[in-house]
């Protein structure tokens, strides 16, 4: 136990259901890492998507400028 509570994770994955949805029902902030060959394709996002998460194409775009 790293002594966080839910709320204060950054959970990143790129399954929808099983990273994005699961951690996002277990209180967890998500980002969905959408890799695809050629950029994102332009998709509708599904209404399970959970309207807390984010959306990203690289790990790259976690980082902060300090």
């Amino acid at each position: 136990h790293a002594g966080c509570e839910p709320n204060e994770i950054l959970f990143v994955g790129d399954d929808l259901t099983a990273d994005v949805i699961g951690s996002s029902h277990s209180g967890m902030n998500a980002v969905w890492l959408r890799r695809s060959p050629g950029g994102v394709p332009k998709v509708s996002l599904p209404e399970s998507f959970p309207a807390s998460a984010f959306q990203i194409q690289q790990l790259q775009e976690l980082c902060v400028d300090a």
